[in-house]
């Protein structure tokens, strides 16, 4: 698929794809599950030739503007700008909007004390890929059955699995993730976090794995 890596084509497609049962999910959920259409969907983050390491998660988040927290989501969350250029994880960039860049630099702030790298390198040499790209406050595993998720998410996926000397990490979504990279062929190093509620990036959580945590810094500073 030559557009396969072309981020906005990418946003058209799913958003053509997952029109009609988008609409029929959200019916049928309260607001906590609402998958937000007007942010519009993340297809991935990262950068494909840089890339060393590749997060695998379930979907976006979203922040309510109702639940007292300081910063929210924006409808433009979604969109790479002209200022990001250059930023695989366009999220970590210091003037996104904090209720991403947070996140963000909350999980990954091990990676970046330990690697000594600056976050707009961290940002192309870490990816990430959803199972969903639409963003909600709850996570509903009924949500993984949108056309996109079997059709153009899987197909980005496939085109990270294609390269070699990666190393995935599996954050939530184990089982599904698993059988994705099985029927892909994947070859590479692949490990899971002991925690499948939190993301953060850390030698305690990645304890399971001996020598995971050393071998995902080694392999970015490389």
């Amino acid at each position: 698929m030559e557009t396969i890596m072309n981020y906005e084509k990418l946003q058209e497609i799913i958003c053509e794809e997952d029109a009609v049962e988008l609409e029929k999910y959200n019916f049928k959920r309260n607001s906590k599950y609402h998958l937000y259409k007007a942010i519009g969907p993340c297809p991935f983050e990262g950068n494909l030739d840089e890339v060393r390491v590749v997060l695998l998660l379930a979907n976006p988040s979203y922040t309510s503007p109702v639940d007292g927290s300081t910063s929210t989501s924006l409808e433009d969350d979604h969109e790479r700008k002209e200022w990001q250029s250059g930023w695989g994880i366009f999220s970590l960039h210091e003037d996104t909007n904090p209720a991403m860049r947070d996140w963000w630099r909350a999980n990954l702030k091990s990676l970046h004390s330990d690697t000594g790298l600056s976050w707009e390198i961290i940002s192309n040499r870490i990816a990430a890929l959803q199972i969903n790209p639409w963003a909600s406050e709850l996570f509903d595993s009924e949500c993984t059955k949108l056309p996109s998720i079997n059709g153009t998410m899987k197909a980005i996926a496939k085109e990270f699995i294609k390269k070699e000397n990666l190393i995935f990490v599996i954050c939530r979504r184990e089982k599904q993730w698993t059988q994705i990279l099985d029927d892909a062929g994947n070859k590479n190093e692949k490990f899971r976090l002991n925690s499948l509620r939190r993301a953060y990036i850390t030698p305690g959580n990645l304890s399971r794995s001996s020598g995971a945590y050393e071998k995902i810094v080694t392999r970015l500073k490389a």
